[in-house]
């Protein structure tokens, strides 16, 4: 069981979600307030991991009972599961890869970004111990999460820095870095792109370090926010709180007076070694810095991500207007209700 396929609740009945192909529910209540008078957000992410961190913290520091919210949380497993649930109204928010929300929105699917998740990608690659260099994968099998996942614009960024280009390497696809890890373990494959504490296992059982994605982008958005803009018409005021419960609970993360309890809710929240999960603090959130903080999605961000898919095909030239996308007002709105 790795830390991706646990439920975490800290009620003693789990919440069971009736959505075609998720595979766990987190019941996430939200604080000591009544429940009743609780508005509840259904919220979808690929996996539960430190990309969530700032969401168990706000669960477990009653910060979204202090905005009168009840979260359920849901894995889908793939970044596209996500964005289809949202699309369908199945989930009224949503964390995932950046391009699957553009490609979405440009199609007409009724949502729009808000906050940026993750701000840097926090990927290693690694490879079965012969292989030494990226060079040494010309001819081999990589992994990564989709065709046009997100992880394959990091893997070939990468690659093509040391000489290596696409289409001198095969590729095979698992939606999951539990999935690709597993691969790699097994030897199906001969590389993959791995999140932490994976790649710090990976490390561990003697695999080789390719290189950290974040050398080669670290001004770039891995994961984002997104809502159903059916829902939010009718609940604005709860989608705006959702967003101050997670910059709270963001800043609350990066005060590292909290490293150790903020370990400890990891581990709680994902089963996660505690080595792990402090190992994950220093990292992620010290050395990293890869949750957001101030939420922005800027402009050189999008048009970056933008101009990846007008290559790849999926939307046509030129760039559109981010405001198509990217709905800034909401983190403003969030902003002035914290500065009260």
């Amino acid at each position: 069981m790795t830390p991706y396929d646990t439920h975490y609740t800290r009620h003693s009945r789990p919440v069971l979600a009736c959505i075609a192909s998720v595979a766990l529910a987190v019941s996430v209540a939200g604080g000591p307030r009544d429940a009743a008078a609780a508005t509840k957000i259904v919220a979808g992410t690929v996996f539960l991991s430190s990309t969530v961190w700032a969401e168990f913290v706000a669960d477990a520091k009653g910060i979204f009972g202090e905005h009168d919210l009840e979260v359920e949380l849901i894995s889908t497993r793939s970044s596209s599961k996500a964005v289809q649930q949202l699309a369908a109204g199945s989930l009224h928010v949503a964390s995932s890869g950046i391009p699957d929300y553009l490609r979405a929105i440009d199609q007409g699917a009724p949502m729009k970004v808000f906050k940026s998740q993750i701000g840097t990608p926090p990927y290693t690659i690694y490879a079965n111990s012969a292989i030494t260099s990226i060079a040494q994968l010309k001819g081999k099998k990589v992994m990564i999460g989709g065709p046009k996942d997100v992880t394959r614009y990091y893997v070939e960024t990468l690659f093509s820095r040391h000489g290596l280009q696409p289409g001198t390497y095969d590729y095979l696809y698992a939606g999951s870095t539990a999935n690709r890890f597993a691969a790699l373990v097994s030897g199906g494959i001969d590389a993959t792109i791995v999140l932490p504490p994976l790649s710090y296992r990976a490390k561990a059982q003697g695999f080789t370090n390719l290189g950290n994605i974040q050398t080669v982008l670290a001004d770039f958005p891995f994961t984002v926010h997104a809502y159903n803009t059916d829902w939010a018409k009718t609940h604005r005021p709860a989608l705006v709180a959702y967003t101050a419960a997670l910059l709270k609970a963001t800043a609350w993360l990066y005060d590292t007076r909290h490293r150790e309890e903020a370990a400890d809710i990891l581990v709680k929240a994902t089963r996660f070694k505690k080595p792990d999960a402090l190992l994950n603090y220093d990292t992620f959130i010290k050395e990293m810095k890869a949750i957001s903080r101030d939420g922005k999605v800027t402009e050189d961000a999008y048009s970056k991500m933008m101009k990846v898919l007008i290559g790849w095909g999926d939307v046509k030239a030129p760039v559109p207007p981010i405001a198509k996308f990217y709905d800034s007002s909401i983190l403003a709105d969030a902003a002035r209700t914290m500065s009260k």
